[in-house]
Protein backbone atom coordinates (compact mmCIF):
# COMPACT_ATOMS: atom_id res chain seq x y z
CA UNK A 1 0.00 0.00 0.00
CA UNK A 2 1.79 3.26 -0.35
CA UNK A 3 1.56 6.23 1.44
CA UNK A 4 -1.59 8.07 -0.60
CA UNK A 5 -3.48 5.01 -0.14
CA UNK A 6 -2.73 4.71 3.52
CA UNK A 7 -3.69 8.34 4.24
CA UNK A 8 -7.10 7.56 2.81
CA UNK A 9 -7.87 4.68 4.34
CA UNK A 10 -7.62 6.75 8.04
CA UNK A 11 -9.17 9.73 7.03
CA UNK A 12 -12.81 9.18 7.51
CA UNK A 13 -11.71 7.00 11.04
CA UNK A 14 -10.22 10.81 12.08
CA UNK A 15 -12.71 12.76 11.41
CA UNK A 16 -15.27 10.54 13.36
CA UNK A 17 -12.95 11.03 16.31
CA UNK A 18 -12.70 14.54 15.48
CA UNK A 19 -16.27 14.75 15.89
CA UNK A 20 -16.54 13.25 18.95
CA UNK A 21 -14.95 15.48 21.74
CA UNK A 22 -16.90 14.30 24.90
CA UNK A 23 -15.94 11.67 27.23
CA UNK A 24 -17.72 8.51 26.34
CA UNK A 25 -20.20 8.54 29.56
CA UNK A 26 -21.37 12.17 28.48
CA UNK A 27 -23.04 10.59 25.84
CA UNK A 28 -24.27 8.19 28.12
CA UNK A 29 -25.44 10.16 31.13
CA UNK A 30 -27.07 12.61 28.21
CA UNK A 31 -29.38 8.99 26.96
CA UNK A 32 -29.95 7.96 30.80
CA UNK A 33 -31.46 11.89 31.76
CA UNK A 34 -33.48 11.51 28.33
CA UNK A 35 -35.15 8.28 29.60
CA UNK A 36 -35.48 9.23 33.29
CA UNK A 37 -36.86 12.51 32.08
CA UNK A 38 -39.49 11.16 30.32
CA UNK A 39 -40.67 8.38 32.60
CA UNK A 40 -41.18 11.35 34.85
CA UNK A 41 -43.45 13.12 32.51
CA UNK A 42 -47.22 12.66 33.29
CA UNK A 43 -48.02 12.25 29.98
CA UNK A 44 -45.98 11.10 26.57
CA UNK A 45 -44.85 14.16 24.88
CA UNK A 46 -41.18 15.14 23.19
CA UNK A 47 -38.92 17.00 26.03
CA UNK A 48 -38.02 20.27 25.71
CA UNK A 49 -34.05 21.76 25.43
CA UNK A 50 -34.56 22.99 29.04
CA UNK A 51 -36.33 19.55 30.23
CA UNK A 52 -33.35 17.47 28.65
CA UNK A 53 -30.75 20.17 29.72
CA UNK A 54 -32.08 19.96 33.61
CA UNK A 55 -32.94 16.25 33.37
CA UNK A 56 -28.57 16.07 32.76
CA UNK A 57 -28.06 18.14 35.68
CA UNK A 58 -30.54 16.57 37.82
CA UNK A 59 -28.63 12.66 37.29
CA UNK A 60 -25.19 14.45 37.73
CA UNK A 61 -26.47 15.85 40.76
CA UNK A 62 -28.13 12.08 41.70
CA UNK A 63 -24.80 10.33 40.80
CA UNK A 64 -21.90 12.32 41.56
CA UNK A 65 -23.80 14.97 44.49
CA UNK A 66 -21.54 17.82 45.08
CA UNK A 67 -18.76 16.77 42.41
CA UNK A 68 -21.34 16.76 39.31
CA UNK A 69 -19.77 19.95 38.45
CA UNK A 70 -16.52 18.50 38.24
CA UNK A 71 -17.60 15.61 36.64
CA UNK A 72 -19.78 17.26 33.96
CA UNK A 73 -16.75 19.42 33.21
CA UNK A 74 -14.03 16.86 32.83
CA UNK A 75 -16.14 14.93 30.35
CA UNK A 76 -16.15 18.63 28.50
CA UNK A 77 -20.09 19.66 29.16
CA UNK A 78 -19.49 23.05 29.88
CA UNK A 79 -22.93 24.41 28.92
CA UNK A 80 -26.22 23.80 27.70
CA UNK A 81 -25.11 23.84 24.71
CA UNK A 82 -23.06 20.91 24.80
CA UNK A 83 -25.75 19.17 25.65
CA UNK A 84 -27.70 20.00 22.63
CA UNK A 85 -24.17 18.89 20.97
CA UNK A 86 -24.36 15.45 22.26
CA UNK A 87 -28.28 15.29 22.12
CA UNK A 88 -27.58 16.56 17.80
CA UNK A 89 -25.23 12.94 17.88
CA UNK A 90 -27.61 11.13 19.31
CA UNK A 91 -30.18 12.15 16.99
CA UNK A 92 -27.64 11.41 14.09
CA UNK A 93 -27.23 7.88 15.27
CA UNK A 94 -30.60 6.95 15.46
CA UNK A 95 -30.10 7.13 19.13
CA UNK A 96 -32.99 9.85 20.10
CA UNK A 97 -35.06 11.74 17.97
CA UNK A 98 -36.32 15.33 17.74
CA UNK A 99 -39.89 16.25 17.04
CA UNK A 100 -40.40 18.60 13.71
CA UNK A 101 -40.31 22.24 16.23
CA UNK A 102 -37.38 20.59 17.76
CA UNK A 103 -34.02 22.37 17.20
CA UNK A 104 -30.98 21.99 18.65
CA UNK A 105 -30.43 26.19 19.03
CA UNK A 106 -32.97 25.62 21.94
CA UNK A 107 -30.31 24.18 24.29
CA UNK A 108 -28.70 27.71 23.61
CA UNK A 109 -27.89 29.94 26.97
CA UNK A 110 -29.99 27.98 29.25
CA UNK A 111 -27.37 27.32 31.86
CA UNK A 112 -23.07 27.32 32.31
CA UNK A 113 -22.19 24.48 34.42
CA UNK A 114 -19.69 26.55 36.30
CA UNK A 115 -22.09 28.79 37.73
CA UNK A 116 -25.23 27.18 37.93
CA UNK A 117 -25.18 23.38 39.35
CA UNK A 118 -23.35 24.72 42.90
CA UNK A 119 -25.85 27.35 42.80
CA UNK A 120 -28.56 24.76 42.26
CA UNK A 121 -27.40 21.90 44.62
CA UNK A 122 -28.02 21.85 48.17
CA UNK A 123 -26.86 18.34 50.46
CA UNK A 124 -30.09 16.27 50.90
CA UNK A 125 -32.01 18.48 48.68
CA UNK A 126 -30.89 17.51 44.93
CA UNK A 127 -31.28 20.18 42.71
CA UNK A 128 -33.36 23.03 42.67
CA UNK A 129 -35.50 24.04 39.57
CA UNK A 130 -34.69 27.27 37.96
CA UNK A 131 -38.32 28.63 38.63
CA UNK A 132 -37.84 27.47 42.64
CA UNK A 133 -34.72 29.85 43.12
CA UNK A 134 -35.65 32.50 40.37
CA UNK A 135 -33.96 34.43 38.02
CA UNK A 136 -30.10 34.97 38.34
CA UNK A 137 -28.02 37.47 36.40
CA UNK A 138 -25.21 36.63 35.26
CA UNK A 139 -22.33 38.29 34.89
Amino acid sequence: MDDETAKRSHQPRRRRVERHRYDPRAYALVSESLSVTLARLPEHRQLTARECAEGVLELAARHFGLLGDAVLESWGIHASEDIGRIVSELVEHGAVSLGDDDRIEDFGGLFRVDLDFAARYRIGEGLRSRSAQGKRRRP
